[in-house]
């Protein structure tokens, strides 16, 4: 004889078995379910209904445009507080399937219902869809004048909404002094959750305000936000606008304790506030990024930005074995990958760092860097025209000594298609840029170069290099400012 072994049932198991979306998905279903529910409380008419049951139908009475129904039930739960939350983490993950209005009218409804239901997180669902469906500058205005006015008049609302409330606010001073406004309201009760901090400090920053972010910072730092990377990246990247060189790497250890590293953005804060010091702090950038990078390296993906940044602050500084090593290392990393190759060449400053580390002393000797620098035509195509300074990188890694210039057919044609303006650029880039080259092989570059592709040099260009040579002929360390 088989054993059978009883199994204890829910109640929605007892009425939808296992289909029990699948049955509360249509209005028939949830009308046979609701029916048989009401014929087995008959007897106990003040049973409630069970809180999954309750859920699926307050949220398809929502989806249907039928917001009283949904009230009615909320309004006669007797575990309304849980009720709400279950209707709303259920309607968060399934913000598609409603609309706007609908959503706005249950927000209304609720809110005349003397205090019944508190309105609170179907606002924030009501903000998270405005923000999920990208709706209009004048609804997105709406939302978040709705939260203030919420977050105002019920301080403690605001561990709910403030992020819904960073997310719609724009960039713009008014917006941050509303929500500091609200912020500190709420922070006399202990209502602003250290999680939303990082959002706050983000819209700061954004807005250019940095010192409210350095104020901000100043006690968010004694909570669980010295964690957060988000929260301790923004009160980086505004410490380091304003200067703060101490309380920015207090920043940066707080996060090695947890052992985090702070964003993308932040990093590049940094390592360009540590170059511009007076002496620059490049050693110290340069150990931060091996910590950071110690397995892959900052040269593909997101951490490129911050490799970039590294090596035009070597580049910018001339610092001579550094920037070669900088520079070798990048090339040998995007070897494989003419996509991130391609992306490395066009950034900000990754052209002068490279122009710079191919005349270091020993340059020769790095294959993967000269590889990189004479592949640049190849890598960029015909739009090398339109990049003055990678073409300037192009034309230092094809010089080879004091043996007659030759150029590339391909590299010819990206030049000869260059407009005057760009050309012009190009010839003041060989005669700033060259610098281990002499002034006269530079002013010979240039009208070699102007001649091979059907141009005419540069009369300013040609006369500051005149004038260059002639100076240094007669004193060496002298320095003239070239034409702007």
């Amino acid at each position: 004889m088989r054993r059978c072994f009883p199994r204890l049932l829910t109640f929605e198991q007892l009425l939808c078995g296992d289909r029990m979306e699948e049955i509360m998905s249509t209005a028939e279903g949830r009308r046979a379910v609701l029916a048989r529910w009401h014929a087995l409380t008959r007897d106990y008419p003040a049973a409630p209904l069970p809180l999954p049951i309750a859920t699926y139908a307050v949220a398809a009475h929502v989806q249907e445009n039928c917001i009283q129904d949904a009230v009615t039930i909320l309004a006669g739960h007797p575990q309304k507080a849980e009720l709400v939350q279950e209707v709303n983490e259920y309607m968060k993950g399934r913000l598609e399937a409603y609309s706007f209005a609908s959503l706005r009218a249950l927000l209304e409804t609720v809110r005349l219902s003397a205090g019944v239901v508190h309105p609170t997180a179907f606002l924030s669902t009501l903000a998270l869809y405005t923000l999920a469906t990208q709706q209009s500058a004048e609804v997105q205005h709406e939302v978040r004048h709705a939260l203030l006015k919420e977050m105002r008049y019920n301080p403690s609302a605001v561990s709910t909404l403030l992020r819904p409330l960073c997310c719609l606010s724009r960039p713009v001073r008014q917006d941050v002094d509303e929500l500091l406004q609200v912020v500190q309201l709420a922070q006399r009760g202990y209502f602003v959750n250290p999680d939303d901090f990082g959002f706050v400090l983000q819209l700061c920053v954004a807005a250019g305000c940095d010192r409210h972010a350095r104020d901000l910072w100043a006690w968010m730092q004694h909570t669980s936000a010295l964690r957060d990377p988000v929260a301790v990246s923004m009160a980086l990247i505004a410490l380091c606008r304003l200067g703060d060189t101490p309380a920015a790497l207090a920043c940066v250890r707080g996060l090695a304790e947890a052992n985090l590293v702070p964003l993308v953005d932040a990093q590049r804060a940094l390592i360009y506030h540590l170059r511009e010091q007076t002496p620059p702090e490049l050693l110290y950038a340069d150990q931060l990024v091996d910590v950071w990078y110690a397995r892959e390296g900052p040269w593909t993906g997101p951490a490129q930005d911050v490799g970039v940044e590294l090596l035009a602050a070597h580049g910018a500084h001339r610092s001579g074995a550094r920037l070669l090593h900088l520079a070798s290392q990048a090339a040998a990393a995007l070897r494989a990958d003419e996509a991130e190759a391609r992306r490395f060449l066009r950034a900000d400053g990754v052209a002068a760092a490279l122009c710079a580390a191919l005349q270091v002393e020993g340059a020769a000797a790095h294959p993967a860097l000269q590889q990189l620098c004479r592949g640049v035509c190849g890598l960029v195509g015909p739009e090398l025209g339109q990049h003055p300074p990678l073409a300037c990188v192009a034309l230092l890694a094809a010089l080879d000594g004091a043996k007659p210039l030759r150029l590339e057919e391909s590299l010819l044609a990206a030049l000869g298609s260059m407009s005057d303006e760009n050309f012009a650029k190009l010839a003041m880039g060989i005669a700033e840029e060259f610098t281990a080259v002499s002034a006269g092989d530079r002013l010979r570059l240039v009208r070699d170069v102007a001649k091979a592709v059907g141009k005419e040099a540069p009369k300013e260009v040609e006369a500051w290099l005149q004038l260059l040579q002639d100076v240094r002929e007669t004193d060496p360390k002298s320095r003239v400012s070239p034409p702007r």
